[in-house]
């Protein structure tokens, strides 16, 4: 359980909407394996923890993206639903249920996977990014 988040303020409806979209911009990025998209959702010393593995930092951030974009299996595709999201104007976290589906041989859609997503994000020169990505399964 996590405790409330208590800072000044609130978040405007465009934040949770930018929120909401670098969400999405983060889930494309991984499913078309564009490691520059991917990286551009994060500031330079994030930190993301998906279980089997943890990164912090550009280089690592990097190194990862690449090996992702790498992997085989595609197409995979990431669904982020029942976004919850506080915070202020400057930082904000969310708590979010991510389905994976990709194609089986035959090419029908079936489920490989699912988790929470628990982040982190500030907001720098006017754009929300991600400080930290962690993936509760």
């Amino acid at each position: 359980d996590r405790e409330p988040l208590t800072l000044p303020g609130s978040l405007t409806a465009d934040d949770r909407l930018e929120i909401m979209d670098l969400l999405a911009r983060y889930a494309y990025a991984m499913d078309d394996t564009d490691p520059q998209a991917f990286l551009a959702c994060f500031i330079a010393d994030a930190e993301m923890d998906i279980g089997y593995r943890t990164v912090k930092g550009e280089a690592e951030m990097r190194e990862f993206a690449d090996y992702f974009a790498a992997k085989p299996g595609r197409p995979w595709y990431h669904h982020i639903t029942t976004i919850s999201i506080e915070g202020d104007a400057d930082q904000a976290r969310s708590r979010s249920y991510m389905l994976m589906t990709d194609l089986d041989g035959e090419g029908r859609t079936r489920h490989a996977g699912c988790c929470n997503y628990l982040d982190e994000f500030v907001k720098q020169n006017g754009r929300w990014l991600f400080a930290k990505h962690t993936v509760v399964v």
